[in-house]
């Protein structure tokens, strides 16, 4: 009997999430007693669901298509066919037309049940404020706050590359109202604005150039950054079905295990991703 491409690809995703489990169980039989995997409730969720709606909407929408979406031909210049340079946050502009209860009309009508959002792509542009800020040399006399303790003073500057208003929570809004898991995607590794290559590399370093309007943070800065985006998205808009990362997770589990207990993707609650 020959099987359709979708009905291979279901089934697949159904044997790729169950190589990795959380629990084991012994059953004893009358000979012997064996140990056998328990999938946790969300593996479970993750099992039964037949597919999973992505939502790629975020500054590359308005640039350029793929990931990263940001590269030095459209940093600064505006590409053929984009709205604005990707370094411009007003690049990206739905706010107008943005109607994400129609989003879930289509998502319903397709028969999918969970809905992931690119709350942050590869360009490092947020569909969310946040109160993550960014390090300023002494010598800058950008928007800044000063912060001092008994040895050192920080001064840093709000992290601007945002949406003007929270897609997040119109997403989550209409999600709930149609009865749909939701969840997010961040890529923990990659950061055009913040000099971060697809594999978590500083690309600045590598190019030996700087674009205006990037920032070269170090890698204990860029960690604080993650952390509290991170923070945000996962203490913010309530109990997700899913999370994904897109990227190693550089030590960030013990917070997705702890802020989203219930959700797929976690370390205790993992799934291979069966692609898209």
């Amino acid at each position: 009997m020959m099987m359709s491409a979708v009905a291979l690809s279901m089934m697949l995703t159904v044997i790729l999430s169950l190589n990795k489990v959380t629990a084991t169980k012994n059953i004893t039989t009358n000979k012997s007693s064996i140990t056998i995997p328990v999938p946790s409730a969300a593996q479970l969720r993750y099992q039964s669901t037949d597919f999973v709606a992505l939502i790629h909407f975020n500054m590359a929408t308005y640039a350029k298509d793929g990931d990263p979406g940001c590269d030095f031909t459209n940093w600064n210049q505006k590409a053929v066919g984009a709205t604005g340079p990707t370094s411009d946050p007003n690049t990206f502009h739905p706010y107008s037309k943005l109607n994400t209860t129609q989003w879930f009309d289509s998502i319903t009508a397709l028969g999918a049940n969970i809905a992931v959002l690119t709350a942050k792509h590869g360009c490092g542009f947020l569909l969310w404020p946040t109160n993550a800020t960014l390090p300023l040399p002494l010598t800058s006399n950008d928007n800044i706050t000063s912060t001092t303790t008994t040895t050192t003073t920080t001064r840093t500057r709000p992290y601007e590359y945002q949406a003007r208003v929270d897609v997040l929570q119109q997403f989550v809004d209409s999600a709930s109202a149609a009865g749909v898991g939701y969840g997010f995607y961040y890529s923990i590794m990659k950061n055009f604005f913040l000099c971060r290559s697809f594999h978590g590399d500083n690309s600045c370093t590598a190019n030996g150039i700087v674009l205006d309007g990037q920032h070269n943070v170090s890698n204990d800065e860029y960690h604080t950054i993650v952390k509290q985006h991170l923070k945000e998205l996962y203490s913010n808009y309530g109990s997700l079905t899913e999370i994904w990362t897109d990227s190693k997770i550089q030590g960030f589990g013990p917070m997705m295990d702890r802020l989203q207990p219930n959700a797929g993707g976690t370390p205790s609650n993992p799934r291979q991703w069966c692609g898209t």
